[in-house]
Formats: structure tokens, sequence, C-alpha cells
């Protein structure tokens, strides 16, 4: 009886298909620098804390090779804007915009919330629950984006603030001039 146990069992498994290993495996790991929680520690604010960030990744990623991953997902874009344009196009429909919304919120429990944005945040949530704040606020935007000006604010690392419309959208809907 023992046997005949083992040969049924040698003939069942004899008639499975062998399972074998993948050609290629990935061995990935997601690195961000959303608040620096991966990477980068410290803000680069110098020639030498650009080079201090270079090494650093380069540190991380000398460590991810000994440890055998061959692939890295590197988040590089430290903002979003919410438009919801990447998940619309994701091919794999990841709701990114609904991650980084979701995780944004997660951000200030860490003790990662950026100060100014959190500021500017409230200050957007002020106006846009307020329509006379809002509406104050789009009468007075182009006075401040040439009152920056004149001061030298940059929008960025040598960009100029760009110049307001002559009318905004509200002043344009009112006039039927937007369907």
């Amino acid at each position: 009886m023992r046997t005949l146990f083992l040969t049924l069992l040698l003939i069942i498994l004899k008639s499975l298909p062998v399972i074998s290993q993948p050609k290629y495996e990935i061995r990935a790991t997601w690195l961000t620098t959303l608040g620096g929680m991966d990477w980068p520690r410290t803000k680069a604010g110098s020639a030498t804390g650009i080079q201090r960030q270079k090494k650093e990744l380069c540190d991380i990623l000398d460590r991810l090779k000994a440890a055998n991953f061959n692939t890295v997902l590197l988040q590089t874009r430290p903002a979003c804007s919410l438009c919801y344009s990447c998940s619309d196009v994701c091919p794999v429909k990841v709701d990114l915009a609904e991650q980084i919304y979701l995780w944004r919120q997660d951000l200030d429990k860490l003790g990662k919330a950026d100060a100014m944005k959190k500021i500017m945040s409230g200050g957007m949530e002020f106006a846009m629950n307020r329509p006379w704040a809002f509406n104050t606020a789009m009468d007075l935007a182009p006075v401040g984006g040439e009152v920056l000006r004149m001061m030298g604010v940059t929008w960025g690392k040598g960009r100029d603030l760009p110049k307001f419309a002559k009318e905004n959208f509200n002043e344009m809907w009112k006039k039927g001039k937007v369907k």
C-alpha cells in the first residue's frame, strides 16, 4: 500500500507543470523627496550643500545596489498642483493626485509640513470660503505682482514673475466673453 501511494504521488508530482524562476526579477524601492522623508535630508542653499545632497543620494543608491535592488523609483518633483492630470493619463489607473492629497494631510502630523505652505494654504482657505475676500484678492493681485516685481522678487531662479492679464476670468465671465 505504501509503495502504491508513493508511486501515485510521484506520478502526480511529475505531471504538475514545473514553475521556473522568472528570467528577470525586479527588486524596487521608492525614494521620495517629499518633506525630506528619504532624500534630501537638508536643503541645499549653496554649492557645498548641492554637493552634499549629491553624495547623500549616491550613498543611498550604493546601499541599494549592495542590497541587490535593480530599480529605484525616484520622486523628483517636490510639489503637485493636484490638477489630477497624472491620474487621468496613468496607464495603470493609479490615482496619484488623491494619494498625494492624502499624504499631504499626514505631513503635519509627522512634523514635516512646510510652515510657509501651511500659512499660504490657510490664506487660500480663508479666501476661497469668502467670496468678498477672493474677489478683493483678485482685484489686488496685479498691483501686488507689480510691487513684488519692483522689490526684485523672482518667480524662480532666473525667472521673472509673470505679468497678470488685463482682465481676470471673473471679469471676462461677467462680460460674456467666456462661455
